[in-house]
């Protein structure tokens, strides 16, 4: 992917998404990998490039979490039921435990009308998770994308075509059906 096609535009980004060029908010719904880029155990150059980033740094939090963290970082509040629609930044989000599905639902929230997703192919690689990236220190089984995280997607599409929004999904193979491709 040539991330320059996407200056100018809003990039809402997902865990390490922060290393890439021009994405303006980084989002995460996993504490455990705040702890795992600010004390470099994703390597110093990825916790250095995690200090240098100037885009905003938002986490899907449990409000006694919220101290662990440092003053740069926005918190959202985790609510405990996943449907919440159409979804509201100021109440909280049901994040479905997928970082990608709440920048879904945050790009969704700050009004977006059209959101196009790109890396969400939502498939493991030899009965594991997997990334562009190199993996995190915990790796699931594979099938936690279609018992766990794509189920989200799919109880979400319904209610963004009420709302009008458009969902591109620009991931060739992808798991995630629901949405034009």
């Amino acid at each position: 992917i040539d991330w320059n096609l996407f200056k100018g535009e809003v990039v809402i980004g997902v865990n390490r998404a922060f290393e890439l060029p021009n994405v303006g908010m980084n989002v995460s719904v996993d504490a455990r990998f705040y702890k795992w880029v600010t004390s470099g155990q994703l390597g110093i150059e990825c916790r250095d490039l995690w200090e240098q980033f100037q885009g905003y740094k938002v986490f899907v939090t449990k409000p006694e979490e919220q101290s662990r963290f440092s003053e740069d970082i926005v918190h959202v509040n985790r609510l405990l039921h996943e449907d919440h629609f159409p979804p509201n930044l100021s109440k909280g989000l049901g994040c479905g435990a997928n970082s990608g599905y709440m920048a879904l639902l945050v790009a969704w929230a700050l009004g977006a009308k059209q959101i196009f997703l790109v890396g969400f192919d939502m498939q493991g690689k030899n009965g594991k998770q997997a990334w562009r990236h190199a993996p995190y220190p915990v790796v699931q089984n594979g099938n936690v994308y279609k018992d766990k995280f794509i189920p989200n997607f799919e109880r979400a599409f319904p209610e963004l075509r009420k709302q009008g929004v458009r969902v591109v999904n620009f991931s060739p193979g992808s798991a995630i059906k629901m949405f034009e491709t």
